[in-house]
């Protein structure tokens, strides 16, 4: 799972706020199942993020959050590949509204041409492009 650094420094690109209060609040319940707590989406949820982080682009961040982790939980998980060592995923939001995904096992060089300016030795990072109404977003997991 995304550190709490990380996931601030997500929100951060995305929205130029590192939304910090609101990370620490959704993983404050430490534990194995943590998750049970606030990582899942109902009104009364959405409402006391709404009302206590900074309105609707904090409920935003806090899915993303929640889809974060669950995604990480998916990329470390080695069950799921087969033994594959899946260290680069990107997925994007057509205006279409479909989603595309691809994964990838990266080189260190590889992973350094993806990121070009982003990427600094020794830390994970993400960016985004934007592309009409949707995005693109890439994730670094690695090395």
């Amino acid at each position: 799972m995304p550190s709490c650094w990380k996931h601030c420094a997500m929100s951060k690109k995305r929205t130029g706020k590192n939304y910090k209060a609101l990370h620490e609040w959704v993983d404050s319940k430490k534990g194995v199942n943590h998750r049970v707590v606030k990582h899942f989406f109902t009104i009364k949820l959405k409402n006391y993020v709404s009302k206590n982080f900074g309105g609707p682009e904090a409920v935003s961040e806090w899915l993303f959050h929640i889809a974060m982790d669950n995604l990480d939980t998916y990329i470390t998980n080695q069950w799921n590949h087969n033994g594959s060592e899946i260290n680069f995923c990107k997925f994007g939001f057509e205006d279409n509204n479909y989603i595309h995904y691809e994964e990838d096992e990266l080189s260190s060089e590889e992973l350094q041409e993806e990121f070009d300016d982003d990427y600094e030795e020794g830390k994970k990072t993400s960016y985004k492009k934007k592309k009409k109404k949707g995005f693109f977003l890439k994730i670094l997991y690695g090395e």
